[in-house]
Parts: structure tokens; sequence; C-alpha cells
């Protein structure tokens, strides 16, 4: 009977999304440790819509991927029939320079938008991690924050106007084109950070910054987390924006099994500063008169910590805190993942989240599977570990990608939100059937 359901299904699925590409799951599309037996990647919104109304009228659980960068930082879904592509919506760019607006379609990476912006002499400035392979949609969805979130906010804080479908099949158009146009403000919100639970995003509209003349990234080694704390107050109580401010620590034991020395383990402030060539000199001195020293290395490029920090640990974690605790928070977590292992820890010193990888992942043959120092019995055990310290910072640790075991042991997401009943009363609105990303986010939903 079974068998006959399911063959059922999937010839429904097929008549319902003809025209479609679909194709079997690659081995690196899992969600959490479960992988989809059929990926679906529509070219435009109208066939993104049927792929929609065939999963809701079969009751298909269907989860969207854009560049696959965040596939793990969620729950394992209930069911997992389908994965959606977006990256074929791409599409044209339709760059308006002088509103400083552009449109474009969810599937294509920040770096293709930023290819295309350069001959206007514009930009969007934020760096996330892999910015050539994440897409666009997914880093709303996602509502990432990073390192240049210190000098232009988040990804929400970009978006002026979308079209998404949701999951009724409902075709939803929400803002403007044109920065002073803020209607639908609220729906934007509401979609950046569901994760694709409540609409799939198919087109965004997002203001555009001038490129700078000249930026540098200065990088500052610190004595310890005191003087970590010092820096920060100093330059927040400045007249100096940066448009990065981040503290990167490193520690535990190197991949030999020895401890690395002292002065590897000191903080390393890591600021990166716009403007003209007069303005970078100014605040380049202004630096050194609030640090009380000269960076030990500068580079006009922005440094890479995100990316390193995404593929070289099989454990990430995301601390949240108030801005101000966030540096005590990350040197308890200091303190107590020390013994176990190697570390970084990333502190965004404007919005108090600490990135934290552990287990340094090591080279693998083609086809194993990477291993870990600690058993996932022991990452759970440090987890709720973490989590408890966390209670005195008031703050939650949520789990960005860890081996596929570890998801059938801990949630991803820090106990239960404040106001789930509301989340369930939007879900509900959102997604009627329950068809998208079912129980990725917090509480089950």
């Amino acid at each position: 009977m079974q068998e006959s359901q399911s063959g059922a299904r999937g010839a429904a699925l097929a008549a319902g999304t003809e025209g479609v590409p679909s194709r079997d799951a690659r081995p690196d599309e899992t969600l959490s440790g479960l992988t989809a037996p059929t990926v679906l990647s529509p070219r435009d919104q109208q066939e993104l819509l049927s792929c929609v109304n065939t999963a809701r009228s079969e009751g298909l659980a269907l989860v969207v991927t854009g560049g696959g960068t965040a596939m793990d930082a969620a729950n394992p879904p209930r069911a997992l029939d389908l994965l959606l592509s977006t990256r074929g919506l791409g599409g044209r760019v339709d760059a308006r320079p002088n509103d400083m607006v552009v449109t474009i379609g969810a599937g294509a990476t920040l770096t293709e938008l930023n290819r295309a912006l350069a001959a206007s002499g514009q930009r969007l400035p934020l760096d996330p991690p892999l910015a050539g392979q994440a897409t666009l949609g997914g880093l709303v969805a996602a509502d990432t924050t990073c390192s240049s979130s210190a000098g232009f906010g988040c990804f929400r804080d970009m978006v002026l106007g979308l079209n998404a479908i949701d999951g009724s099949g409902r075709e939803l158009t929400v803002g403007g084109q044109v920065v002073k146009n803020v209607a639908g403000y609220d729906l934007v919100r509401l979609l950046a950070g569901s994760k694709g639970s409540l609409a799939i995003i198919t087109q965004l509209t997002l203001r555009t910054f001038p490129r700078p003349v000249a930026a540098l990234t200065l990088q500052y080694r610190l004595a310890d987390t005191a003087a970590a704390v010092a820096a920060r107050a100093s330059l927040l109580d400045s007249e100096l924006s940066p448009v990065m401010m981040d503290l990167l620590q490193d520690g535990g034991k190197d991949s030999s099994g020895s401890s690395p020395d002292n002065d590897h383990e000191r903080p390393l402030l890591l600021l990166r500063i716009e403007g003209g060539n007069s303005e970078l000199d100014y605040q380049q001195a202004r630096l050194r008169e609030l640090l009380g020293c000269a960076p030990f290395a500068r580079s006009d490029n922005p440094p890479d910590h995100h990316d390193t920090l995404h593929q070289d640990w099989l454990l990430r974690l995301r601390a949240i805190s108030m801005p101000g605790q966030a540096l005590a928070f990350a040197d308890r977590v200091a303190t107590l993942v020390k013994a176990g292992g190697s570390y970084q820890l990333l502190t965004h010193l404007c919005s108090g989240e600490t990135v934290i990888g552990l287990e340094p992942r090591p080279p693998v043959a083609a086809g194993q599977a990477p291993t870990s120092g600690r058993s996932p019995g022991e990452m759970a055990a440090l987890l709720a570990e973490l989590r408890q310290a966390a209670f005195d910072y008031k703050a939650r640790v949520v789990v960005e990608q860890a081996p596929a075991e570890l998801y059938e042991l801990v949630d991803c997401w820090h106990g239960r939100p404040a106001g789930l009943g509301l989340m369930r009363q939007l879900k509900k609105r959102f997604d009627p059937v329950g068809i998208l990303s079912p129980g990725r986010l917090a509480g089950g939903l």
C-alpha cells in the first residue's frame, strides 16, 4: 500500500511540475543529516508556483535551499520529500543608480550582484560567509549577521521590497522600489529570518551604497579580554565609525596536539575603515591614540575570517547576547571549551553575537566522512554546559553546523521561544498545510 501511494505521489509530482528541471540530491545536499529524494530547480516565479501548489495538493514537505551555505542551521525537518533550489531565480539585474536601488532575483549571489553594480560605482556592502555561493534570498531569509553589520546593519535592513510565494500558493508583493517607500515594511521584517518556513522569496529590491574611495583592514593584537573590553568602549565613545569591529580569539591545542604560543592566544581586534585618503589617514591616527598602539598588519582587502570559520570547523555555534555582555560571555565560553581541543571565537562587537568554531575539520580522502575529537554525546554535553552558562549572561546558544549524529541529540534552538503561540498563528496563516520546512524552526514550527 505504501509503495503504491508513493508511486501515485511521484506521478502527481511529475505531472504538476512538468518542465521544471529536477534531479537527484547530491551527497552534500543534506539538511541536518537528512537527504531529499528529489531536487527541483524552478527558473521563474511561475515554475516555483507550480512546485508549491503541487506540494500543497499532494501533502509533500519541501525545504528551500539557495547556495546551500546554511542547510544545517536549523532542526531536521519532520519530513523531507522535496528540496527546492532557488539558484535558478537569478535573472536580470535592474539597477537604478540615481535612486541607489537595485531589483534582482533571489537566486543571485552577493558576488554576482556586486559585480553588476561595480560599473555604476555602487555595492551592497555586507560581507557574509561564502558570498560567492550564498544566494541573496537565502541571506535575507536567514537574516545573516556579518562583520560589516557594524557599519551597515543586517540583510533585512537592505530590503526595500520583495516578491514571495507563501505555503498556500499566494503571490506576495511587499514594499516598494524607492528608498522613501516603506509600505509593507513589517512583512519584510517577518520574512527576514523565517528561513523559508512562511514563504519563498523570489525577488528582492535592495538599497545600494557608494563604493568608497579607499578602505583598510587593520589588525591589532591585544593583551587580553579586558583590553578588548576597554578598546570596544573607547571606539564606541569616539567619533569614529568603523564598518567592521570584530574580535577573533584562537585557543586550545593545534592539529599536532600541542598548545600554541601565548601570542597566538591573545585576542585579535579586526577593524575596517572606509573613506577618502585623507579621512583614512585621520582615522588611523585617532585609532593609534585610542588603542595606544599601531596595527601589526593592514590590508586593502577585507579579511576572510568568516569563510574560515564556516569551512574549517565541524561544529559551529552562535551565541547571541546583549552587546555589552558579549565579551564576558565569550571569555566564559573559552574557559569551558579550551580543555577539549582547539577553538575559534569571532565576536561582532556591535551586535553582541559570537560565532564559536569547535572540532577542527581534518583533511579527509574523497568519500570519507570527517571525524572529530569529541563524540556526539560529548558535543551534546558541552552544548548543554554552554547553554547553562549563557543563562548568567542573558544569552542563548544555537547550532549552525554540526555532525549529523548531533541533531538526534539536541535542539538547534535554545529553549522555547517567547511568543510561540503567535508564531504558530503566523505559520498557520502563511503555510496552512505545513509544507514549508516543517519542524525546522524553534518550537517545532
